[in-house]
């Protein structure tokens, strides 16, 4: 859809209606499209700020001035809380 949208010289501004680390890799996604100014994020404070969706992380994910930062370490660049993740 973004190469798509390039070719006929439109903005594309895709939808994740998820959290947790599926807003990460969508991130990541949009950043590698110039077509692409903006992302639309679901923020209903105080029920379901955008906050929640990155509890899981170590990492902190703020929006600051309608912006947020994408993480550039390696990977989607968060890495999950250990007592989060179940082992078997």
């Amino acid at each position: 859809m973004g190469e798509l949208s390039l070719k006929y010289n439109k903005e594309i501004v895709p939808h994740h209606g998820g959290g947790d680390i599926g807003v990460v890799a969508h991130m990541h996604l949009l950043s590698s499209w110039e077509n692409a100014p903006f992302c639309e994020m679901l923020n209903d404070p105080p029920l379901s700020s955008y906050k929640n969706k990155f509890y899981i992380f170590n990492e902190t994910l703020d929006v600051i001035d309608g912006k947020i930062k994408v993480p550039n370490t390696p990977g989607l660049g968060v890495t999950i809380k250990e007592d989060l993740i179940i082992r078997e």
